[in-house]
């Protein structure tokens, strides 16, 4: 399975490296799993694989559903000043992210194995040539 770490920002983004290779690691094992498997249960994994959620899709909805919660604290005026910053903080960490493929919530995010769109495609891929051979 091979990633073009270079043109995957997220990828790229990622230290320690290591987890990069651990994603990796697994997703490998998956492949090695399934190539000792039915067509039809490479078939269930690529469809699985397919509801899978990406750190993109993960990171949109963390920063809508914290910018939300921010918001209706600051309409009721329970939340203390401070939440102003608190979001937009999490406005300019988006702007970075979508630049460079960094934001600080990205180390924990790929610590519980959320991959990138190219890594879930590289599997997939992988699992469709099982099929073909």
């Amino acid at each position: 399975m091979e990633i073009q770490e270079r043109k995957d920002r997220v990828r790229r983004s990622t230290f320690p490296k290591r987890l990069n290779r651990r994603i990796d690691e697994r997703a490998e094992a998956r492949i090695q799993a399934a190539s000792k498997e039915s067509d039809t249960a490479i078939r269930e994994r690529m469809a699985r694989l397919d509801r899978t959620w990406d750190i993109d899709r993960a990171l949109m909805l963390g920063v809508a559903v914290g910018g939300n919660v921010v918001l209706e604290l600051l309409r009721r005026r329970r939340g203390p000043r401070w939440l102003h910053r608190v979001l937009r903080a999490q406005l300019i960490f988006l702007g970075v992210y979508a630049l460079g493929g960094w934001v600080p919530p990205l180390l924990p995010m790929r610590l519980l194995g959320l991959r990138t769109k190219g890594e879930i495609e590289s599997e997939r891929e992988a699992l469709k040539k099982l099929i073909q051979t």
